[in-house]
Order: C-alpha cells, then sequence, then structure tokens
C-alpha cells in the first residue's frame, strides 16, 4: 500500500509575525517572510498560501511569480 508523502504548506507572512525564520523577500517598501510546515494547516495570518509535496515545487519561482523579490538572509552571528 503506498501513500502520498504529507504535503508542506508553504506560506507568507508579515515579518512582525514570523519570528524572524523563514526566507525573508519583500513587495514594495513591505518585508515578509516565507515559512513553511508539513501539513495542510494554513494560518489565519497568511498572506498567501501553498500546499504541494516537496519533491516536485520550486519555492523560488512561486515566490518570484507573486510578486515578491527574495532577500538575502543575514548570517547568524
Amino acid at each position: 500500500m503506498s501513500t502520498k508523502p504529507l504535503p508542506i504548506t508553504y506560506y507568507i507572512v508579515t515579518e512582525s509575525n514570523s519570528g524572524g525564520n523563514g526566507t525573508p523577500v519583500k513587495k514594495g517598501l513591505s518585508k515578509y517572510r516565507v515559512l513553511g510546515d508539513w501539513g495542510h494547516t494554513t494560518p489565519s495570518n497568511a498572506l498567501i498560501s501553498i500546499q504541494t509535496t516537496w519533491t516536485e515545487f520550486n519555492l523560488q519561482e512561486w515566490i518570484i511569480n507573486a510578486g515578491y523579490t527574495i532577500l538575502v538572509a543575514p548570517a547568524h552571528p
């Protein structure tokens, strides 16, 4: 019996809601974060989201197509 892998839900939230995790992005002058969680749950504060299996998804392409610019994350001290 084969089972499909649990999807990852990627979503974008305002940077102030993210706790400093995820991929930093911006749209216009505002900064956001892209986070990912296993399963089908999308937080209520998500601006946009997508659910997909990790083997077939280009996260950077999704971010750019949604109109966001990917920022370079600062190195942790």
